[in-house]
Protein backbone atom coordinates (compact mmCIF):
# COMPACT_ATOMS: atom_id res chain seq x y z
CA UNK A 1 0.00 0.00 0.00
CA UNK A 2 1.66 3.25 -1.12
CA UNK A 3 0.85 6.60 0.46
CA UNK A 4 1.59 10.09 -0.73
CA UNK A 5 1.47 13.21 1.40
CA UNK A 6 -0.98 15.90 0.33
CA UNK A 7 -2.31 19.24 1.56
CA UNK A 8 -6.00 20.03 1.73
CA UNK A 9 -5.44 23.03 -0.50
CA UNK A 10 -4.36 20.74 -3.33
CA UNK A 11 -6.21 17.55 -2.55
CA UNK A 12 -9.69 18.27 -1.22
CA UNK A 13 -11.28 16.02 -3.84
CA UNK A 14 -9.21 13.11 -2.53
CA UNK A 15 -10.18 13.64 1.10
CA UNK A 16 -12.80 11.05 1.98
CA UNK A 17 -14.95 10.62 5.03
CA UNK A 18 -12.67 7.77 6.07
CA UNK A 19 -9.50 9.85 5.69
CA UNK A 20 -10.98 12.43 8.05
CA UNK A 21 -11.48 9.76 10.72
CA UNK A 22 -7.93 8.44 10.53
CA UNK A 23 -5.69 9.04 13.59
CA UNK A 24 -3.09 10.83 11.44
CA UNK A 25 -5.60 13.34 10.08
CA UNK A 26 -7.14 13.96 13.51
CA UNK A 27 -3.71 14.55 15.08
CA UNK A 28 -2.73 16.87 12.23
CA UNK A 29 -5.90 18.94 12.72
CA UNK A 30 -5.28 19.15 16.47
CA UNK A 31 -1.72 20.30 15.81
CA UNK A 32 -3.05 23.22 13.78
CA UNK A 33 -5.70 24.41 16.23
CA UNK A 34 -5.21 27.59 18.25
CA UNK A 35 -6.58 28.77 21.58
CA UNK A 36 -6.74 27.32 25.09
CA UNK A 37 -10.20 27.39 26.68
CA UNK A 38 -11.91 27.43 23.27
CA UNK A 39 -9.98 26.00 20.34
CA UNK A 40 -10.15 27.35 16.79
CA UNK A 41 -9.03 26.02 13.42
CA UNK A 42 -8.63 28.91 10.98
CA UNK A 43 -8.83 28.44 7.21
CA UNK A 44 -5.20 29.43 6.64
CA UNK A 45 -4.15 26.62 8.98
CA UNK A 46 -6.77 24.14 7.79
CA UNK A 47 -5.84 24.44 4.12
CA UNK A 48 -2.28 23.37 4.92
CA UNK A 49 -3.23 20.29 6.95
CA UNK A 50 -1.21 17.36 5.63
CA UNK A 51 -2.54 13.85 5.35
CA UNK A 52 -1.48 10.60 3.66
CA UNK A 53 -3.60 9.36 0.80
CA UNK A 54 -3.40 6.22 -1.32
CA UNK A 55 -2.07 6.86 -4.81
CA UNK A 56 -3.49 3.67 -6.35
CA UNK A 57 -7.08 4.40 -7.43
CA UNK A 58 -8.15 0.74 -7.40
CA UNK A 59 -6.87 0.36 -3.86
CA UNK A 60 -8.72 3.51 -2.84
CA UNK A 61 -11.94 2.02 -4.18
CA UNK A 62 -11.43 -1.35 -2.44
CA UNK A 63 -10.67 0.25 0.92
CA UNK A 64 -13.60 2.63 0.52
CA UNK A 65 -16.01 -0.23 -0.26
CA UNK A 66 -14.68 -2.32 2.64
CA UNK A 67 -15.10 0.48 5.18
CA UNK A 68 -18.51 1.44 3.72
CA UNK A 69 -19.65 -2.16 4.28
CA UNK A 70 -18.48 -1.92 7.87
CA UNK A 71 -20.42 1.34 8.30
CA UNK A 72 -23.52 -0.31 6.83
CA UNK A 73 -23.17 -3.25 9.24
CA UNK A 74 -22.82 -0.85 12.18
CA UNK A 75 -25.91 1.10 11.07
CA UNK A 76 -27.88 -2.14 10.66
CA UNK A 77 -26.92 -3.34 14.16
CA UNK A 78 -27.78 0.08 15.58
CA UNK A 79 -31.24 -0.03 13.98
CA UNK A 80 -31.77 -3.55 15.36
CA UNK A 81 -30.78 -2.37 18.83
CA UNK A 82 -33.04 0.70 18.64
CA UNK A 83 -35.95 -1.50 17.53
CA UNK A 84 -35.41 -3.90 20.44
CA UNK A 85 -35.34 -1.03 22.93
CA UNK A 86 -38.52 0.44 21.46
CA UNK A 87 -40.15 -3.01 21.57
CA UNK A 88 -39.28 -3.33 25.25
CA UNK A 89 -40.79 0.09 26.01
CA UNK A 90 -43.94 -0.92 24.17
CA UNK A 91 -44.26 -4.12 26.22
CA UNK A 92 -43.65 -2.20 29.46
CA UNK A 93 -46.61 0.02 28.61
CA UNK A 94 -48.89 -2.87 27.64
CA UNK A 95 -47.95 -5.62 30.13
CA UNK A 96 -48.63 -3.55 33.24
CA UNK A 97 -52.08 -2.10 34.01
CA UNK A 98 -52.65 1.55 33.24
CA UNK A 99 -53.60 3.86 36.08
CA UNK A 100 -57.11 3.05 37.30
CA UNK A 101 -57.20 -0.39 35.64
CA UNK A 102 -56.79 -3.85 37.19
CA UNK A 103 -55.53 -5.84 34.18
CA UNK A 104 -52.88 -5.12 31.55
CA UNK A 105 -53.57 -4.84 27.83
CA UNK A 106 -51.36 -7.87 27.01
CA UNK A 107 -51.14 -11.06 29.10
CA UNK A 108 -49.65 -14.51 28.77
CA UNK A 109 -52.13 -17.34 28.03
CA UNK A 110 -53.60 -19.00 31.11
CA UNK A 111 -53.83 -15.88 33.27
CA UNK A 112 -57.13 -14.06 33.69
CA UNK A 113 -57.41 -12.93 37.33
CA UNK A 114 -57.45 -9.24 38.13
CA UNK A 115 -54.28 -7.77 39.56
CA UNK A 116 -54.39 -6.59 43.18
CA UNK A 117 -53.39 -3.20 44.50
CA UNK A 118 -50.51 -3.21 46.98
CA UNK A 119 -48.52 -0.61 48.82
CA UNK A 120 -44.76 -0.94 49.04
CA UNK A 121 -45.10 -1.45 52.79
CA UNK A 122 -47.24 -4.55 52.14
CA UNK A 123 -44.35 -6.32 50.42
CA UNK A 124 -41.31 -5.10 52.37
CA UNK A 125 -39.60 -7.28 54.95
CA UNK A 126 -36.67 -4.91 55.48
CA UNK A 127 -34.74 -2.02 53.94
CA UNK A 128 -31.01 -1.82 54.64
CA UNK A 129 -28.26 0.52 53.47
CA UNK A 130 -24.75 -0.72 52.72
CA UNK A 131 -21.25 -0.23 54.05
CA UNK A 132 -19.57 3.07 54.96
CA UNK A 133 -16.23 1.71 53.77
CA UNK A 134 -14.65 3.78 51.00
CA UNK A 135 -13.61 2.33 47.67
CA UNK A 136 -10.92 3.28 45.17
CA UNK A 137 -10.26 2.65 41.49
CA UNK A 138 -7.41 0.20 42.09
CA UNK A 139 -8.63 -3.25 41.04
CA UNK A 140 -7.65 -5.24 44.10
CA UNK A 141 -10.40 -6.09 46.58
CA UNK A 142 -14.16 -6.67 46.44
CA UNK A 143 -15.98 -4.45 43.88
CA UNK A 144 -18.17 -1.78 45.49
CA UNK A 145 -21.51 -0.84 43.95
CA UNK A 146 -22.31 2.85 44.44
CA UNK A 147 -25.21 5.13 43.53
CA UNK A 148 -23.79 5.82 40.05
CA UNK A 149 -23.93 2.10 39.25
CA UNK A 150 -27.69 1.84 39.86
CA UNK A 151 -29.58 2.71 36.68
CA UNK A 152 -33.24 2.40 35.78
CA UNK A 153 -33.75 -1.35 35.64
CA UNK A 154 -30.12 -2.44 35.41
CA UNK A 155 -26.74 -2.23 37.13
CA UNK A 156 -23.92 -0.48 35.26
CA UNK A 157 -20.38 -1.82 35.67
CA UNK A 158 -18.73 0.90 33.57
CA UNK A 159 -17.16 2.68 36.55
CA UNK A 160 -16.36 0.41 39.47
CA UNK A 161 -14.53 1.10 42.70
CA UNK A 162 -12.98 -1.57 44.90
CA UNK A 163 -12.59 -2.06 48.63
CA UNK A 164 -9.13 -2.55 50.05
CA UNK A 165 -8.10 -6.20 50.26
CA UNK A 166 -7.58 -5.79 54.03
CA UNK A 167 -11.13 -4.57 54.69
CA UNK A 168 -13.46 -6.89 56.58
CA UNK A 169 -16.84 -7.04 54.83
CA UNK A 170 -19.84 -8.38 56.70
CA UNK A 171 -22.33 -10.61 54.88
CA UNK A 172 -24.99 -7.92 55.38
CA UNK A 173 -23.05 -5.67 53.01
CA UNK A 174 -22.61 -8.29 50.30
CA UNK A 175 -24.95 -8.56 47.30
CA UNK A 176 -26.95 -11.68 46.45
CA UNK A 177 -28.79 -12.73 43.29
CA UNK A 178 -32.31 -11.31 43.28
CA UNK A 179 -31.56 -8.39 45.62
CA UNK A 180 -33.43 -5.20 44.73
CA UNK A 181 -31.62 -1.87 45.23
CA UNK A 182 -32.51 1.80 44.95
CA UNK A 183 -30.53 5.03 45.21
CA UNK A 184 -31.18 6.95 48.41
CA UNK A 185 -29.10 9.95 47.25
CA UNK A 186 -28.41 11.49 43.86
CA UNK A 187 -29.54 14.46 41.81
CA UNK A 188 -33.23 15.31 42.00
CA UNK A 189 -33.71 13.77 38.56
CA UNK A 190 -31.91 10.50 39.32
CA UNK A 191 -32.54 9.81 43.01
CA UNK A 192 -34.62 6.69 43.65
CA UNK A 193 -33.38 4.79 40.58
CA UNK A 194 -33.81 1.07 41.21
CA UNK A 195 -32.72 -2.29 39.81
CA UNK A 196 -32.59 -5.98 40.68
CA UNK A 197 -29.22 -7.75 40.89
CA UNK A 198 -29.09 -10.55 38.31
CA UNK A 199 -25.58 -11.95 38.83
CA UNK A 200 -24.81 -15.22 40.60
CA UNK A 201 -21.61 -16.49 42.25
CA UNK A 202 -19.80 -13.15 42.08
CA UNK A 203 -18.78 -11.24 45.20
CA UNK A 204 -19.82 -7.57 45.34
CA UNK A 205 -20.55 -5.13 48.17
CA UNK A 206 -22.78 -2.04 48.19
CA UNK A 207 -22.31 1.28 49.94
CA UNK A 208 -24.43 3.42 52.25
CA UNK A 209 -26.00 5.58 49.50
CA UNK A 210 -27.84 2.50 48.26
CA UNK A 211 -30.64 0.62 50.01
CA UNK A 212 -31.43 -3.07 49.60
CA UNK A 213 -35.09 -4.06 49.80
CA UNK A 214 -35.95 -7.54 51.02
CA UNK A 215 -39.40 -8.34 49.64
CA UNK A 216 -42.02 -10.99 50.36
CA UNK A 217 -44.58 -12.58 48.04
CA UNK A 218 -43.15 -10.75 45.07
CA UNK A 219 -40.71 -11.84 42.37
CA UNK A 220 -37.77 -9.42 42.33
CA UNK A 221 -37.20 -9.93 38.59
CA UNK A 222 -40.80 -8.82 38.06
CA UNK A 223 -40.39 -5.96 40.55
CA UNK A 224 -37.35 -4.71 38.64
CA UNK A 225 -39.60 -3.89 35.68
CA UNK A 226 -42.66 -2.84 37.68
CA UNK A 227 -40.56 -0.33 39.64
CA UNK A 228 -39.32 1.19 36.39
CA UNK A 229 -42.71 1.77 34.78
CA UNK A 230 -43.68 5.39 34.14
CA UNK A 231 -46.25 5.36 36.95
CA UNK A 232 -43.83 4.21 39.66
CA UNK A 233 -41.02 6.48 38.44
CA UNK A 234 -43.44 9.39 38.80
CA UNK A 235 -44.47 8.30 42.31
CA UNK A 236 -40.85 7.86 43.42
CA UNK A 237 -39.80 11.27 42.07
CA UNK A 238 -42.71 12.91 43.90
CA UNK A 239 -41.26 11.67 47.20
CA UNK A 240 -37.73 12.98 46.66
CA UNK A 241 -36.57 15.94 48.76
CA UNK A 242 -33.66 18.33 48.31
CA UNK A 243 -32.18 20.55 45.63
CA UNK A 244 -31.68 19.90 41.94
CA UNK A 245 -28.08 18.79 42.48
CA UNK A 246 -28.37 17.04 45.86
CA UNK A 247 -31.52 15.12 46.73
CA UNK A 248 -32.53 12.21 48.93
CA UNK A 249 -35.35 9.74 49.21
CA UNK A 250 -36.12 7.97 52.46
CA UNK A 251 -37.34 4.41 52.77
CA UNK A 252 -40.25 5.49 54.95
CA UNK A 253 -41.54 7.64 52.08
CA UNK A 254 -41.44 4.76 49.61
CA UNK A 255 -43.74 2.66 51.78
CA UNK A 256 -46.83 4.54 50.59
CA UNK A 257 -46.18 3.91 46.88
CA UNK A 258 -49.08 2.03 45.26
CA UNK A 259 -48.98 -0.49 42.42
CA UNK A 260 -50.87 -3.42 40.93
CA UNK A 261 -49.46 -6.96 40.97
CA UNK A 262 -50.70 -10.37 39.74
CA UNK A 263 -50.19 -13.75 41.42
CA UNK A 264 -46.64 -15.01 41.82
CA UNK A 265 -46.77 -17.33 38.78
CA UNK A 266 -47.69 -14.49 36.44
CA UNK A 267 -45.09 -12.27 38.10
CA UNK A 268 -42.40 -14.87 37.40
CA UNK A 269 -43.53 -15.22 33.78
CA UNK A 270 -43.40 -11.46 33.21
CA UNK A 271 -40.07 -11.06 35.02
CA UNK A 272 -38.42 -13.83 33.00
CA UNK A 273 -39.82 -12.43 29.74
CA UNK A 274 -38.31 -9.00 30.31
CA UNK A 275 -35.06 -10.49 31.60
CA UNK A 276 -34.69 -12.47 28.35
CA UNK A 277 -35.47 -9.32 26.38
CA UNK A 278 -32.78 -7.43 28.32
CA UNK A 279 -30.28 -10.23 27.67
CA UNK A 280 -31.03 -9.98 23.94
CA UNK A 281 -30.56 -6.20 24.05
CA UNK A 282 -27.25 -6.63 25.89
CA UNK A 283 -26.08 -9.17 23.28
CA UNK A 284 -26.88 -6.80 20.40
CA UNK A 285 -25.22 -3.93 22.27
CA UNK A 286 -22.06 -6.00 22.63
CA UNK A 287 -22.15 -6.96 18.93
CA UNK A 288 -22.46 -3.30 17.99
CA UNK A 289 -19.59 -2.28 20.27
CA UNK A 290 -17.40 -5.07 18.83
CA UNK A 291 -18.09 -3.84 15.29
CA UNK A 292 -17.21 -0.26 16.25
CA UNK A 293 -13.97 -1.36 17.87
CA UNK A 294 -13.12 -3.53 14.84
CA UNK A 295 -13.63 -0.58 12.50
CA UNK A 296 -11.50 1.61 14.75
CA UNK A 297 -8.71 -0.98 14.66
CA UNK A 298 -8.84 -1.17 10.86
CA UNK A 299 -8.68 2.63 10.60
CA UNK A 300 -5.56 2.62 12.74
CA UNK A 301 -3.89 -0.15 10.73
CA UNK A 302 -4.96 0.78 7.19
CA UNK A 303 -3.93 4.43 7.40
CA UNK A 304 -0.58 5.81 8.48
Amino acid sequence: MKFKEAKLLHATTMLTNTDMKSPTFINEVRRNTEGSVREYLFYDSFKNVKFPYITNKNEQVKIGIFLKQMDDAIMYRQRELDTLKQTKQGFLQKMFPKEGESVPEIRFPGFSKSWEQHKFQDDIISIQTGTNLLGNEINSGVPLIKMGNIQRGYISFDKLEYLDTNEVITKENLIYNGDFFFNTRNTLELVGKGATWFLEDEKYAFNSNIARCTLKNIDTYFFNYLYNTEDLIRQVKARAVGTTSVAAIYSRDLKSIKYMIPDIKEQTKIGNFFKQLDDTIAFHQQELETLKQTKKAFLQKMFV
